[in-house]
C-alpha cells in the first residue's frame, strides 16, 4: 500500500523458509519513468516456545496445581502442551494443552521427581520444562505396648513410643499427647514429653484417685509437613498393698526381743505409717518403728503362742496387716525341765543339705532341780521329712506314725502314691523319762530330708516338753551342686544356659520318610542324686493339636530320640515338663537338652532347649481330684516368657542365604489344644540404624516362612533394606499379651548355614499352661 509516499507491506515467513538474506526489487514509475532498487530481508531460525515452572513440595498422597512461572508463549503460536515424563513419580499427572496448568494428585512415592512437560509451537519447535516435585513421606510412630502403673506410684519415666521419617531425622520430629505437651486421664498424668533422637519419653504418674482400667492418650508426630497420629494405651492397676511380714519368733517368757520385718516395708509409692494393731492375748510390753517396722518386745507373758498383729499403711490409704506368730516360752517347760535349741549336724561343708539326704538331729534337756522329775519330750517333723532312728541313754524313745517312703522302699525312686508329701504324714519323735536331779539327757534322732524338699526353703523342728511350747530349730535345703561352685540362680530370663523344670524345644520336624526331614531330640536329668519324670507335649505347628509322652530319668540320665518314631510327618515344637508320679507339676530344676533339626531344604540347625525354672509351685501341687494343672509363668511359679523378640543377623539374599523364621506361641490348655498366634507387629533394620515397620499374621500355633520381599511386607521391600554385602536386624512382639519364642535358621551357598534360638527383648507375665494330670 502506497499511503502518500509510505509504501507498506504483509511479510510472512513459512515454517520451511531458508535462514539468511532474502532479496527483493522494488520498482517505481510515475507513468513515464521507472526507478528500480533492492529490498532486503534477514531471515532467522524460529523461536522455540516458552514455558517454565517451579519446584512443588507435597504432603504423601496429597495433590496440587502448579501454574506455569513463564509461559506458554511463542513468535507464532503454542499448538501442544502435553505430560513428556513422570520420571519416578507414580501419581497422576495432567496439563492444561493450552495454558499449561498441571494438575498432581495422589503424590508418591515419598522423595524427589523431575517431571517434564513439552510445548510445541506451529513449526515443529519444542521446549521441555522440568517441575522439580518433593513429596514428603508420613512421620511413623509407634507406640510401646504392655505400659502399666499402679494406682499410688510416683514419678515413673517411661519410653512410650518411637518415631521416624523418611526426610527428616528423627529427633526434629514434633510429637505431642493430646494435642499438647502433657495430658491426663483415668488417674494418669504424663508430662515432660522427650524426643531423643525418636525415642519418646515421659514422666507417666498414677494418682491415688485413679480409676483401674486404661487410659487412652492420643500421640501425634509431625514433620512440618504431614502428620500422622496413633493411641498409646496405659493399663491403670488398682493400687498395690503395702508389703510387710515377719517370721515366727520365740522368745523366752519375761525377756525381750526385737523383731525385723522378714519382707517389707515397701510398696509401689510409699508407707506413710506403722503401727500396732492388736496384741492379741499378749501382755508384755510392745512398739513399732513407724518407718522401719522393726519391733521392740519386753516382759514376754503370759507362755504359748500369740498373734501380734502390725498394721502397715501406705500413701494411698492402702493397708496391709501383717502377723507376727511369737511364741512365749515357759521356764523350765514342764516343771523344772529345760531344753536348748535342737542342734542340726549337716553332712558335708558349707552347712548344704541336699533332697532325700540324712541329717542327725539332737536334743538336750536339763533337770535344774536336785530332785529327779519325769517329762515328756515330743518332736515334730517338717511334712515330708521322716525319723529313721532314735536313740537315748535313759527313757524310752518312739518314732510316731506318718513314715515316709524311703529310697531303700522305693529303688526306681518315686515315692509311693499313698504317702506323696500328704498332710497327714507329719512324724513325730517321741521321749519319755526321769531326769535325775541337776543332770541331763541327750536325745539323738536321725531324720531323712523329704526327696520333694524345695531347694532354698526353711523346714522347722518344733517340739513341746511336758505339753509346753518349746525350742525348735530349722534348716534350709539346698538342691545338689553339679560340680564346684554355686548352684544356678534360677529366677529370671528363660535362656539355654542354665538347667529348669520346664524346656521349651522350639523346633521339631520329621517326614514319614526320614532321609527327608528329622530331629534328633536329647533330654538330660543333670540330678546327681534322684530321678525325674518328664511329660513331653508335641505340638503341631498348624493344628495346635497336641501328643504326650512320659519318659522317667534316672539321676545323671540322657535320653535321645528320633521325631521320626514319635511324631512322624509333623512341624511343631516341644514343651517338657518335670513332674511327679501321678502327672503334677514339680520343681526340678535339672533339666537341660536340645534338638539337631534338618529340612529338605536343607536348612540345619542344633538348637539348645530353653529352659524355664520353677520357683516356687504350690504343696502339694494338685488336688484329690485333679484331672488339670496350670503352669503359671508369672516370675513367681515359673520365670515369666518372652513378649517381644530379636534376631540378630539378617544375611541378605543376593549373596545366596535362605533365612527362614520360626515363631511360636507358647501357652494355652493342652488338653485341647495350644493357644494360636495372635498379630505380630516389628520392624526390620538395615545397618545404617533405619527402621521399617511391619505385621505378620498367623493363624496356627507355630509361624513359618522364609524371610524375603513378601515375608514380612516392607516399604521398601526386604532386598532393597538388606542389598547384596549388607546386613541388618528385626524385633518384633505379640499385638496381644502372649508369650513367644523362636529361631532363625540360615541355609547359605557359602556353607556358613545354621541356627540359633531368637533373643528375648521383655517378657510377659500372664502366660499359663495347662497341662493333663493322672487322676489320683
Amino acid at each position: 500500500l502506497n499511503s502518500n509516499g509510505t509504501i507498506t507491506a504483509d511479510i510472512l515467513a513459512s515454517c520451511q523458509v531458508v535462514t539468511g538474506p532474502a532479496g527483493f526489487t522494488l520498482q517505481v514509475s510515475d507513468g513515464m519513468a521507472v526507478a528500480t532498487t533492492a529490498l532486503n530481508i534477514s531471515v532467522t531460525a524460529n523461536s522455540p516456545p516458552t514455558l517454565s515452572y517451579s519446584s512443588q513440595t507435597l504432603a504423601s498422597w496429597g495433590s496440587g496445581t502448579i501454574i506455569p512461572v513463564t509461559g506458554p508463549s511463542d513468535n507464532g503460536s503454542v499448538t501442544v502442551i502435553a505430560v513428556h515424563s513422570q520420571g519416578t513419580y507414580t501419581g497422576a499427572v495432567s496439563v492444561n494443552p493450552s495454558t499449561g496448568l498441571v494438575t498432581i494428585t495422589g503424590a508418591a512415592p515419598a522423595g524427589t521427581h523431575t517431571i517434564t512437560i513439552r510445548a510445541t509451537d506451529n513449526c515443529g519447535a519444542t521446549t521441555d520444562a522440568t517441575i522439580s516435585i518433593i513429596v514428603n513421606g508420613l512421620p511413623m510412630i509407634m507406640p510401646v505396648s504392655g505400659i502399666s502403673r499402679t494406682i499410688g506410684s510416683g514419678l515413673a519415666n517411661s519410653t512410650i513410643a518411637t518415631v521416624n521419617d523418611a526426610e527428616t531425622t528423627a529427633a526434629s520430629l514434633t510429637v505431642t499427647i493430646n494435642g499438647g505437651t502433657s495430658a491426663s486421664s483415668g488417674g494418669i498424668t504424663i508430662t515432660n514429653l522427650v524426643n531423643t533422637a525418636g525415642t519418646i519419653t515421659a514422666d507417666l504418674i498414677a494418682a491415688c484417685g485413679g480409676t483401674a482400667g486404661t487410659a487412652a492418650f492420643t500421640l501425634q508426630v509431625n514433620d512440618g509437613v504431614a502428620t500422622t497420629t496413633t493411641t498409646l494405651n496405659v493399663t491403670v492397676v488398682a493400687n498395690a498393698l503395702p508389703t510387710l511380714t515377719y517370721a515366727a519368733t520365740s522368745v523366752n517368757g519375761g525377756g525381750s526381743t526385737t523383731i525385723n520385718p522378714a519382707t517389707g516395708p515397701g510398696d509401689n509409692g510409699s508407707v506413710v505409717a506403722i503401727a500396732v494393731h492388736s496384741q492379741g492375748n499378749y501382755t508384755g510390753a510392745i512398739s513399732v518403728n513407724p518407718s522401719t517396722g522393726l519391733v521392740t518386745l519386753s516382759g514376754a507373758a503370759p507362755a504359748g503362742t500369740h498373734g501380734i498383729t502390725i498394721h502397715a499403711t501406705d500413701n494411698c490409704g492402702a493397708t496391709t496387716d501383717a502377723t507376727i506368730q511369737l511364741t512365749v516360752t515357759a521356764s523350765g517347760g514342764s516343771g523344772p525341765i529345760t531344753g536348748g535349741n535342737p542342734s542340726i549336724g549337716l553332712p558335708g561343708s558349707g552347712g548344704r543339705i541336699s533332697p532325700g539326704s540324712p541329717v542327725t538331729i539332737t536334743q538336750t534337756l536339763t533337770n535344774t532341780s536336785s530332785s529327779p522329775a519325769t517329762t515328756v519330750y515330743v518332736a515334730t517333723l517338717p511334712v515330708g521329712f521322716s525319723a529313721l532312728s532314735c536313740t537315748s541313754p535313759t527313757g524310752s524313745c518312739v518314732i510316731g506314725t506318718g513314715t515316709q517312703v524311703s529310697p531303700a522302699n522305693d529303688p526306681d525312686g518315686l515315692r509311693l502314691k499313698s504317702n506323696l508329701f500328704a498332710a497327714s504324714a507329719s512324724q513325730t519323735v517321741t521321749w519319755s523319762g526321769t531326769i535325775p536331779g541337776n543332770s541331763s539327757v541327750t536325745i539323738g534322732y536321725q531324720v531323712q530330708v523329704g526327696v520333694q524338699a524345695i531347694s532354698g526353703t526353711q523346714y522347722c523342728v518344733t517340739s513341746t516338753i511336758g505339753g509346753a511350747t518349746g525350742p525348735s530349730s530349722c534348716l534350709t535345703v539346698n538342691a545338689p551342686s553339679a560340680g564346684p561352685g554355686n548352684p544356678p540362680i534360677f529366677a529370671g530370663l528363660p535362656n539355654t544356659q542354665k538347667p529348669a523344670s520346664v524346656l521349651i524345644f522350639n523346633l521339631y520336624t520329621s517326614s514319614v520318610s526320614s532321609n527327608r526331614e528329622e530331629t534328633q531330640i536329647s533330654l538330660t536329668n543333670t540330678n546327681p542324686v534322684n530321678p525325674t519324670v518328664v511329660h513331653l507335649f508335641f505340638v503341631d505347628g498348624t493344628t495346635c493339636t497336641t501328643a504326650d509322652q512320659i519318659v522317667t530319668l534316672t539321676q545323671n540320665q540322657t535320653a535321645s530320640f528320633n521325631a521320626s518314631d514319635i511324631d512322624p510327618g509333623v512341624t511343631g515344637y516341644l514343651i517338657a515338663v518335670a513332674i511327679d508320679e501321678t502327672g503334677c507339676p514339680k520343681i526340678s530344676n535339672h533339666l537341660i537338652g536340645g534338638a539337631v533339626v534338618r529340612f529338605e531344604s536343607d536348612h540345619r540347625a542344633t538348637l539348645p532347649a530353653i529352659g524355664v525354672a520353677g520357683i516356687s509351685v504350690a504343696t502339694p501341687p494338685c488336688l484329690a481330684d485333679s484331672t488339670a494343672a496350670t503352669l503359671a509363668f508369672n516370675g513367681i511359679a515359673y520365670d515369666e516368657l518372652p513378649r517381644s523378640l530379636a534376631i540378630h543377623t539378617l544375611p541378605s539374599p543376593a549373596n545366596g542365604n535362605s533365612s527362614m523364621l520360626i515363631i511360636n506361641r507358647i501357652g494355652g490348655d493342652l488338653t485341647t489344644g495350644a493357644a494360636r498366634l495372635g498379630p505380630l507387629a516389628g520392624l526390620l533394620f538395615d545397618d545404617s540404624e533405619v527402621a521399617r515397620s511391619f505385621t505378620l499374621a498367623a493363624g496356627g500355633c507355630q509361624l513359618r516362612g522364609l524371610l524375603g520381599n513378601n515375608f514380612p511386607r516392607t516399604v521398601p521391600r526386604y532386598t532393597t533394606v538388606i542389598p547384596a554385602g549388607r546386613t541388618g536386624w528385626m524385633k518384633f512382639w505379640a499385638v496381644g499379651d502372649e508369650a513367644i519364642s523362636g529361631v532363625m535358621i540360615n541355609e547359605a551357598v557359602s556353607g556358613l548355614s545354621g541356627g540359633y534360638n531368637l533373643q528375648a527383648l521383655t517378657t510377659t507375665s500372664s502366660a499359663t499352661l495347662t497341662i493333663p494330670v493322672i487322676p489320683k
